[in-house]
């Protein structure tokens, strides 16, 4: 019975090193990848500050965007008032007033949006287009070592 008992030991020893040593290698990948993607941001960052994109967060921006968000609300807001005022009289004067209050809170509305869109869209896709010349400009450089390596290989 020891000896079953030894032998189912051992083995089961055996499998768990055996299992050990293909996690010891995946995560010697996952650091190495880790590393391969901390280097490439780190480059995406260096290449952003040469090529001078800045940084969407600047205070103005940020500023602009709520404007843009508190002119929309105002525009609805006086876009409301101006059309209880005009059904809650008969004068046909302060009917016309309150249709302009209207009309000016529709202009503030479509204003507000402009901005809001402009500024809330532009920080993405300045990234998003930083982004997509870094790959690219990592694809051509691969291509081109590719290509060199290739010829090296052709040449000797």
């Amino acid at each position: 019975m020891s000896a079953e008992t030894t032998t189912s030991t051992s083995t089961a020893a055996n499998t768990m090193n055996t299992a050990a040593t293909p996690t010891s290698t995946a995560s010697a990948t996952d650091r190495s990848d880790r590393s391969d993607r901390s280097d490439r941001s780190d480059r995406f960052r260096a290449e952003l500050t040469r090529l001078r994109i800045r940084d969407p967060r600047t205070r103005l921006d940020a500023q602009l965007l709520r404007l843009g968000v508190v002119l929309m609300a105002l525009g609805i807001l006086l876009a409301i008032f101006g059309y209880t005022i005009s059904h809650a009289t008969t004068n046909p004067l302060q009917q016309r007033d309150a249709l302009n209050i209207s009309l000016i809170g529709v202009c503030v509305t479509v204003t507000g949006t402009a901005l809001f869109l402009r500024y809330s869209l532009t920080g993405f896709l300045r990234f998003w287009l930083a982004r997509i010349l870094f790959e690219q400009r990592e694809q051509h450089e691969q291509r081109e070592l590719q290509a060199g390596l290739a010829e090296r290989g052709g040449a000797g």
